[in-house]
């Protein structure tokens, strides 16, 4: 049994759990401003759906169909979106501070200026996405994709990114200070202006020498 919201001519299918426990969250109708914070919407298929400015706090987004959708300035803050599809979604300043993202898929993503602190990421797929100036302090990124990811002037400083695929990426000015890099892959990423202060970079692919690292000198031919 399924049953749909109507706003805007937007039409959005639920199972009959997450519209139970939706209606409970004060009549959760999806929209922009939508006020659906701790509700259950878990697989509910939300693609291209305009949602700027929404509360969906402590929601449960487990599976659901975000592509295309647009978030800004969202309130996600502690929501659960494991394995969610966020393909292509615009969530500029959104806030998903604490927010669980394990195995999302944001390739090609926007959250530019978006507050991810101490968000869960683990194994998610950033590729393509636009990170700018974004917050990812404290975040959990190990395994995470990130290949040609946009992350100028983010700042990244003490997340984890054990293992994280950066390739190509364009980090001018980001601040990766006291973050955990150990075998990461940094092949082609730009770094001009990048912060490495206090990292961990052991193993890491492309990463900059350490400072106070020897450096290897050529050797003189005779």
């Amino acid at each position: 049994m399924r049953r749909c919201f109507v706003k805007a001519g937007l039409i959005l299918s639920i199972s009959a759990a997450a519209y139970s426990n939706a209606a409970r969250a004060d009549d959760c109708t999806i929209g922009v401003e939508a006020a659906c914070a701790h509700a259950n919407l878990a697989s509910a298929e939300l693609a291209g759906a305009q949602l700027d400015r929404a509360n969906f706090e402590k929601a449960n987004l487990n599976g659901a169909d975000l592509s295309n959708a647009t978030l800004r300035s969202a309130r996600l803050a502690g929501a659960s979106l494991l394995g969610s599809n966020l393909t292509k979604a615009d969530l500029g300043g959104a806030d998903l501070s604490g927010a669980a993202l394990h195995k999302a898929n944001l390739e090609n993503a926007s959250l530019e200026g978006a507050n991810l602190r101490h968000a869960h990421l683990n194994g998610a797929v950033l590729n393509g996405a636009n990170l700018t100036r974004s917050d990812l302090r404290g975040a959990d990124l190990p395994l995470a994709q990130l290949r040609g990811a946009q992350l100028q002037h983010s700042r990244l400083r003490s997340a984890i990114l054990l293992g994280a695929d950066l390739r190509d990426a364009d980090a001018t000015g980001a601040d990766f200070s006291y973050s955990a890099l150990r075998r990461a892959d940094l092949s082609g990423a730009i770094l001009k202006d990048a912060i490495f202060t206090g990292a961990d970079m052991r193993g890491c692919i492309g990463c900059p020498a350490p400072a106070g690292a020897p450096v290897k000198k050529r050797q003189k031919s005779h």
